[in-house]
């Protein structure tokens, strides 16, 4: 059996999706799984810093392939459309010259390539293989609008059946897969995954001057509650009599809520005590990590966080970091509170104010909460202990 990781994201650097793909890359060739990466599409803008150069290769272990052997794609849009199609077609191809019975391909692609997901599972069942699709959001990225409806309707009804197995994030994505997947369809829960190693890092929280929150997430309400986080931060400076800070990374100018944030500064003087670094490197980011005194998860009760499960909690986690956490989605089955984090009510600044000064007050409540949050990263979210399990899941399918 060998394993196809298809994706038309960047690899092997990126978001939480490329982390997701190369913590189960790794897993299944510690198992001594054949497993190779394919993208199908150039992920790198011209003009942009460039962080994926090379097209064909092997990172850590896994061998990766660009499909059309170029990681940048055309400044022309309509050009960059046209290659967009061809290397979907020659992905196509490749399938069909490489594909073996017993093979699995596993699918991690946005929804906006449904339909030529479909055609991949065919190729795969014409070839005697299977196909498996990720499941770590709900169809539609959660978007409680018109657009997200059809989108979702469609994946559900015209893609699931198509699948021979799904490896979801979550228990509502699991049910949700149930609901559309065919009889003889499995599936697998793995929660989020992470480099237990990369992120167990010394805390450094004591050589700051002033003590931080740090946010590495997105800075949109919907996904990340960050409006929230930012009014429990101005109320629990105000509580506070010695200095706090709270660096999020990202440039505010790209919010969609900068005037709001603007807004929220002014009324609670946070001039000077609300940081944006910008787009910071992985190596920077494990530096504010090591350095803070504290992370929040503030999701907010909608669709995208009921069903979806924060990557960046088990990267605070191995990183023994103190996390106040919203109680809401998959977090909850993996978490308790007053043990490995501070769990409160979403949609309650006051509350969130009042966990963020009582953690500021209390470094050995903090520590605690860190010490133990690392135990359980270390046993439920390193990749290293998901590997039988995907294997004998793609063995089994």
């Amino acid at each position: 059996m060998k394993v196809y990781i298809v994706t038309n994201g960047p690899f092997p650097y990126g978001m939480a999706p490329v982390k997701r793909i190369i913590c189960f890359a790794k897993a299944l060739i510690q198992e001594g799984v054949n497993c190779k990466v394919w993208c199908f599409s150039r992920t790198e803008a011209k003009g942009c810093p460039t962080r994926n150069t090379q097209s064909k290769g092997e990172f850590q272990g896994i061998p990766f392939e660009y499909v059309g052997g170029k990681t940048i794609r055309n400044a022309n849009p309509f050009l960059a459309k046209c290659e967009t199609l061809a290397l979907i077609f020659l992905l196509y191809i490749k399938l069909l010259l490489f594909l073996k019975k017993g093979d699995v391909v596993y699918v991690y692609t946005h929804d906006k390539l449904a339909r030529h997901s479909n055609v991949v599972a065919r190729i795969a069942h014409l070839k005697g293989a299977k196909a498996v699709r990720e499941l770590c959001e709900v169809p539609g990225k959660g978007n409680e609008n018109a657009e997200g409806d059809r989108t979702k309707r469609y994946v559900l009804k015209k893609c699931f059946p198509r699948y021979d197995g799904f490896v979801a994030i979550s228990d509502a994505l699991m049910a949700l897969a149930r609901q559309y997947m065919k009889p003889s369809a499995k599936i697998l829960k793995v929660p989020i995954v992470v480099e237990y190693e990369d992120y167990h890092l010394e805390d450094k929280s004591s050589e700051v001057q002033v003590p931080y929150i740090f946010h590495s997430g997105t800075l949109h309400e919907q996904k990340d509650g960050i409006l929230g986080m930012i009014e429990a931060f101005g109320k629990a400076c105000q509580k506070l009599d010695s200095p706090i800070h709270f660096i999020c990374t990202g440039r505010k100018e790209q919010s969609p809520h900068a005037k709001e944030i603007d807004g929220l500064v002014e009324r609670y003087n946070l001039q000077g005590k609300l940081v944006f670094t910008g787009f910071v490197s992985n190596e920077t980011l494990k530096e504010y990590l090591q350095k803070a005194s504290m992370v929040i998860i503030n999701k907010s009760p909608n669709q995208q966080n009921t069903y979806c499960f924060s990557t960046k909690l088990g990267e605070y986690m191995a990183a023994g970091k103190a996390v106040i956490i919203t109680r809401v989605g998959e977090a909850m089955n993996w978490l308790t509170d007053g043990k490995d984090a501070l769990i409160i009510p979403p949609c309650e600044n006051d509350t969130l104010a009042d966990a963020i000064v009582r953690l500021y007050s209390n470094e050995a409540l903090r520590r605690h909460l860190g010490e133990n949050a690392r135990i359980t990263c270390k046993q439920c979210f390193d990749y290293k202990v998901w590997g039988k399990a995907l294997k004998e899941y793609f063995e089994s399918i």
